[in-house]
């Protein structure tokens, strides 16, 4: 007989969904473009990745988009244990998944909270995503 091997998904919580939504408005407040903003379920490592996708990315480099996330996350108050650095991802406005998010759900500049589920994008499987925004 053969074994099953039973996986637990971790959870969105309402505060990660809440966090993420603020952290997408201060950041439109500072000023700093992120077109596309979602959280994105990896099932590989068991956990949830917040994606900002900005043009920034190609102009002032990583280290100065994270440290306008890093910024924002303090003006909220964000505890690391809450939300931290490690849990969100910047990615350039051509990355695969930036794209092919704007041209599947395309939302507009607006901020959202759509439930995308069991779908594949790019030949990738998206087991689970929540998105605030695909205007890109």
């Amino acid at each position: 007989m053969a074994e099953e091997t039973l996986v637990i998904k971790e959870p969105l919580t309402s505060e990660m969904i809440e966090l993420g939504a603020q952290l997408v408005q201060k950041l439109d407040e500072m000023q700093v473009p992120i077109p596309v903003a979602m959280w994105l379920f990896d099932s590989e490592i068991n956990a949830w990745h917040l994606i900002l996708g900005s043009p920034q990315l190609a102009t002032i480099g990583p280290l100065g988009v994270y440290g306008q996330i890093r910024r924002a996350l303090e003006t909220l108050g964000v505890s690391r244990e809450t939300l931290s650095l490690q849990m969100i991802r910047a990615l350039a406005m051509n990355h695969w998944l930036v794209k092919k998010l704007s041209a599947t759900v395309p939302t507009g500049p607006g901020l959202f909270r759509i439930r995308f589920t069991k779908d594949i994008m790019a030949g990738h499987i998206v087991d689970d995503a929540l998105i605030y925004r695909s205007a890109a």
